[in-house]
């Protein structure tokens, strides 16, 4: 299973890396995913490109609910209370602030069914 939890611009940069950081130190994560932040399009007048996303590859179909509980609690620490848009395969999931585990589960596992089965 793949997505990608997408930024809202160059402003989300720091949020990509709490982010980024808050899922490597996870311990139900270690081994089960692959996590890498993912590059825009640079701006011209700058160095280098922006970070626009949140690249998360799970190995371990039992790892989608820790994931979901790691998710969930970030969201629910940071003090600019954003949604997030997820991108999967079949399409975009916009998460609440206050998503729970649950929610984030459901909004997981959706993007990993094959389309005809939604």
């Amino acid at each position: 299973m793949e997505f990608t939890i997408v930024g809202t611009g160059p402003e989300d940069e720091a949020e990509l890396q709490s982010l980024l950081k808050w899922l490597k130190q996870d311990p139900a994560l270690r081994g089960r995913t692959t996590i890498r932040l993912v590059e825009g399009e640079p701006d011209p007048e700058a160095m280098g490109g922006t970070l626009e996303a949140v690249h998360v590859i799970i190995n371990d179909a039992v790892a989608v609910a820790g994931l979901a509980v790691s998710v969930a609690t970030w969201l629910a620490s940071r003090s600019r209370q954003r949604t997030r848009t997820i991108r999967q395969e079949g399409g975009d999931s916009v998460l609440a602030p206050d998503a729970s585990p649950e929610e984030v589960q459901a909004v997981l596992e959706e993007g990993a069914r094959p389309e005809e089965a939604r």
